[in-house]
């Protein structure tokens, strides 16, 4: 019932609208209510998976005798002198196949001659390899060798100082050899 000068509602002016907001009311709590008790069947399994590592290169340079970081050392030599072969061994123990570079500085003291004089032979695989009566200048080329990881290479030197018309330049004089090793990953 209607009293004179009320509000009318919009809904109480449009029965056709308040009847369609009615039936989707009712449809949306039907759908609602059924869509909590459908059910289709469903599995989980776990993938392949798996681990990543990464590798090592380690390097580790000994003398003979072991544990020696002085491969040699002589003094108040003279023409004549042979130290004799000295050996040191190079190895990869990481778990990476690497390239093994190695550098030598040969310094003598200012003035002498007997960087000149002294003769060195070497086998060390790799680059160079074998050398025999070089000046120790040879050793200032590099050296370059691929060892494979758990690998190593044994190296020899020896050191001479032969009888020249000029031994008399080197008296005094001395000469000190520096090497450096380094591995990198072998890339090929």
């Amino acid at each position: 019932m209607r009293y004179p000068g009320a509000p009318v509602s919009i809904l109480q002016k449009n029965k056709k609208l308040a009847a369609g907001i009615g039936v989707a009311a009712v449809a949306a709590a039907a759908l609602a209510l059924g869509a909590g008790t459908y059910a289709a069947f469903s599995d989980t399994e776990a993938g392949p998976g798996g681990t990543l590592a990464a590798g090592t290169l380690t390097l580790d340079i000994t003398g003979s005798p072991t544990a020696t970081t002085q491969l040699f050392s002589a003094s108040n030599i003279a023409p004549g002198y042979d130290s004799g072969p000295l050996i040191f061994t190079i190895e990869n123990t990481g778990t990476i196949d690497g390239t093994v570079r190695g550098d030598a500085t040969v310094t003598e003291n200012a003035g002498g001659e007997l960087d000149k004089q002294l003769r060195v032979s070497g086998n060390c695989p790799g680059t160079p390899s074998n050398f025999s009566n070089q000046p120790v200048s040879i050793l200032t080329t590099g050296f370059n060798a691929e060892i494979d990881a758990g690998d190593s290479v044994v190296c020899t030197f020896r050191f001479t100082f032969p009888h020249a018309v000029n031994n008399n330049d080197a008296q005094g004089d001395s000469v000190t050899i520096d090497s450096l090793f380094s591995i990198t990953q072998r890339t090929t």
